[in-house]
């Protein structure tokens, strides 16, 4: 499923390259927040919760930040600038031609294998799997995991436990959208509308996007090592207290600065809800389904943002787009801390174990 989902979106790619020569981009959505662990029998799990679970969809995160995909502005990145000066086709095509190439050695999870019912494929992946992970040693012994499978109908996200990591996610989405498309690309608009010349907009807004791939490194190295809720409610809080300090700025040395500052706990925001966060909180069975709904949702969000930055910044100025950001921080951060779970250094089996409800729970075959 993983591959095919791939390949038609590398062949798209293909087809319609040329729409990344328009203005507004989008953000890739990773739908795996590590290695994918199958239980059966005595096997050795591969987790998706391991010591270092969380780094390489995060480090994913930076290099589209730094390279092609970063908010801020006119997007100072690779792709924007070959979009711009060379072919706006050509770029996006070979882009596609080596995520095509690459896919091809791109194995599926074992635990969705395991979970539709392929277990023979999923055996003997995770043999291929042990084999590399094992380069001649004995694995540590298997972990025991509670024989449950999460039911994969769709009215099993709208009840608990699920209902409230829908909860997590949507609101988590919401946020984070919002304050991509409702302040980083507004920034060079405020610039301009509080006086500042179009040069002198360019610099502050290319000053303060150096913020995001420094935001999201440094979501990658502090995931799995302080947690995801304390990271998530502590880049929310230092959010919400530079939201608070950057309005009242107007010394043309101290305003960059000031937003560059406030770009980088965006961006580790950025890093751990769309590459970690989010697909950690679904099991395997539900974990696309689930994952698109709360980004449908996040998505829609984008939807109102533009008619309310422009009525905030209208009758309150920057300060008045500020305080809606800070009051979804807010939300965020209450959210998370209430209803959030912490998968660093836990198995998806474990998280699931965690909260067993007889109603949406079904006992593994």
């Amino acid at each position: 499923m993983t591959r095919t989902i791939l390949a038609v979106t590398a062949a798209l790619c293909l087809i319609g390259s040329n729409a990344e020569a328009r203005p507004r981009h989008h953000h890739n959505h990773h739908h795996a927040g590590g290695h994918h662990r199958h239980h059966g029998g005595g096997r050795h799990h591969h987790t998706g919760g391991g010591h270092y679970a969380g780094r390489p969809a995060a480090w994913c995160g930076w290099y589209m930040r730094s390279q092609v995909g970063s908010d801020p502005g006119p997007s100072y990145n690779l792709a924007r600038s070959w979009a711009h000066y060379g072919s706006n086709a050509g770029g996006p095509r070979i882009g596609a031609i080596v995520v095509w190439y690459l896919r091809k050695n791109l194995p599926e999870s074992p635990r969705w294998l395991e979970a539709v019912g392929r277990k023979e494929e999923a055996e003997t992946l995770l043999l291929l799997i042990e084999r590399e992970a094992s380069r001649g040693q004995p694995l540590p012994a298997p972990v025991a995991a509670p024989a449950v499978a999460v039911s994969g109908e769709l009215a099993t996200l709208f009840a608990p436990p699920l209902l409230m990591r829908m909860i997590v996610g949507s609101v988590c989405l919401i946020t984070i959208n919002t304050l991509l498309y409702g302040f980083v690309t507004w920034l060079p608009v405020f610039f301009i509308k509080q006086g500042l010349s179009i040069a002198t907009s360019f610099g502050y807004s290319l000053l303060m996007a150096l913020g995001a791939p420094t935001g999201a490194a440094i979501g990658a190295l502090t995931a799995d090592r302080w947690g995801r809720k304390p990271t998530i409610i502590g880049a929310s809080a230092l959010a919400v207290v530079l939201g608070v300090i950057y309005p009242m700025i107007s010394d043309p040395v101290a305003l960059p600065a000031a937003g560059f500052a406030l770009t980088i706990p965006i961006y580790v925001l950025v890093a751990l809800l769309f590459g970690i966060y989010i697909p950690e909180l679904f099991p395997t069975e539900v974990r696309l389904r689930a994952s698109g709904i709360v980004n449908t949702l996040g998505r829609g969000a984008t939807i109102v943002t533009p008619f309310l930055v422009v009525v905030l910044f209208e009758a309150r100025g920057v300060a008045g787009v500020m305080s809606l950001m800070i009051a979804l921080l807010l939300v965020q951060i209450v959210t998370v801390w209430a209803l959030g779970i912490e998968p660093r250094h836990r198995s998806l089996e474990e998280l699931k174990g965690d909260e067993v409800a007889p109603a949406l729970l079904k006992e593994a075959s």
